[in-house]
């Protein structure tokens, strides 16, 4: 969105799950095209915008009946958000709470991959979609805790083996991400959720979990940490004087540092100044006019 909340760009997996095309979008406002968004969903936008900082917000989408993830990030000029449907993932992770028949009915929806350990026996399950995200061959390794170990990155495994054991003990459910070399297609991030339960006696018997892939989120964040990193860098070497304007409050947001010596103050003393305040006298009425125009829609 530019800094008018217009689409400036959508990619067809957006305009899918928005249930729209991709040229129907652009130019137009969110708020116009997006009139069910939910107080909370518009709520995260403006505050992420205001403050400048990315934010992540889950929310039920009553319109098309999904659970939409929505990633935000504020740039110079705008706000970039990633939309992704979690209505599996959602329908997964709730669906441990009940039977391991509806559990496995949600993980087919959510391509989540599933295990199991048996405390008892010592035995371990594995479905073939957890399998495939270790990047395992259906006869290349028993399902056991050390071969799963063997695929989770050296600086992770500790952490996730701890998180098991305390399960394992009873001290709370188990939520864990963490990295793994997979040989097929390189690094890959996987969060995992378990729960105990429990057998005749009262201990803990079994632990139940899922698995999804993370990845693609992953690198959408790390794509953006980047071109912010390349933008600032832009910024703040331009040789022209340079001013980042709150459009709905008329202030400054940023200055780069030759708009800092050509007026004379540091960008802190800059920062949320009337920007019509910098211009001349004889300019003031006309940028006054400017700086309303965009409030004005």
């Amino acid at each position: 969105f530019d800094s008018e909340w217009r689409y400036s760009y959508v990619n067809a997996q957006a305009a899918a799950l928005l249930d729209r095309s991709p040229e129907s979008l652009r130019g137009k406002r969110l708020w116009e095209e997006e009139q069910d968004l939910s107080p909370t969903v518009r709520v995260a936008y403006y505050e992420a915008a205001a403050a400048r900082k990315p934010a992540q917000l889950v929310a039920f989408d009553a319109a098309r009946q999904r659970w939409i993830q929505r990633q935000i990030q504020p740039y110079a000029d705008g706000v970039a958000v990633f939309l992704q449907d979690i209505t599996g993932q959602k329908a997964a992770a709730e669906a441990l709470a009940s039977s391991e028949q509806r559990l496995r009915l949600a993980l087919d929806a959510a391509q989540a991959g599933m295990w199991s350990w048996n405390l008892e026996e010592g035995t371990w399950e594995w479905s073939d979609v957890f399998r495939r995200q270790l990047g395992y061959d259906a006869d290349t390794a028993a399902p056991s805790l050390e071969s799963w170990m063997m695929r989770v990155a050296l600086e992770d495994a500790p952490r996730l083996r701890q998180a098991m054991l305390q399960c394992r003990a009873g001290h709370g459910s188990l939520e864990v991400e963490y990295r793994m070399e997979h040989a097929g297609t390189g690094p890959r991030w996987l969060r995992v959720y378990g729960r105990g339960q429990t057998g005749p006696g009262g201990d803990i018997a079994t632990l139940l979990g899922i698995q999804l892939d993370v990845t693609a989120g992953r690198n959408a964040n790390h794509a953006l940490r980047e071109a912010e990193t390349v933008r600032r860098a832009l910024f703040d070497n331009a040789q022209d004087a340079l001013l980042v304007v709150d459009v709905d409050a008329a202030a400054v947001l940023d200055a780069n540092p030759a708009a800092c010596r050509l007026l004379g103050r540091d960008s802190e003393a800059l920062r949320g100044m009337p920007a019509v305040s910098l211009h001349p006298p004889a300019e003031i009425q006309r940028f006054t006019q400017f700086y309303a125009r965009p409030a004005a829609h």
